[in-house]
């Protein structure tokens, strides 16, 4: 049996305004929470993470996968990230195989635009010559 609604609980107050708060991220809500409800930071984050997680629980949130290769701003070997959000868009992939794909895709479409890329011509650097090849036969040790 669930237990009855307090409407003196800050708590609960809070996830109701939670559920408003679509849109927004973590740091905002957490403000918007410690303003209307005079309550401090930590407890606005712990009340913002229980909702989350139990909107997780109760499948409001969508898992959202992605293949990433790029790790702390270095090329890395290609892992799957999963992200939970509200509401996914239409290009996000909700399977690890569809994400596996779009990579697949993108990375393909990479090459292709390379290969279509014109290379600029390579630049032989130039060797100064000799004036006079008298000289250059004079100073060798070996023929003096």
């Amino acid at each position: 049996m669930a237990r009855k609604t307090n409407s003196n609980s800050t708590r609960q107050m809070a996830f109701k305004r939670l559920n408003e708060l679509t849109d927004v991220g973590r740091k905002d809500a957490a403000e918007i929470l410690m303003k209307e409800f005079s309550i401090g930071n930590s407890y606005a984050m712990t009340i913002y993470q229980q909702h989350r997680n139990e909107q997780k629980k109760s499948g409001a949130y969508t898992a959202v996968f992605v293949v990433r290769d790029i790790k702390d701003n270095k090329a890395t070997t290609p892992f799957i990230s999963t992200t939970h959000v509200l509401k996914p868009g239409k290009t996000d992939s909700v399977t690890p195989a569809e994400a596996v794909n779009v990579y697949v895709v993108n990375q393909n479409a990479k090459i292709l635009q390379a290969k279509d890329m014109e290379l600029p011509e390579l630049v032989k650097p130039e060797v100064p010559a000799v004036a006079d090849p008298s000289i250059a036969k004079d100073s060798d040790p070996a023929t003096v």
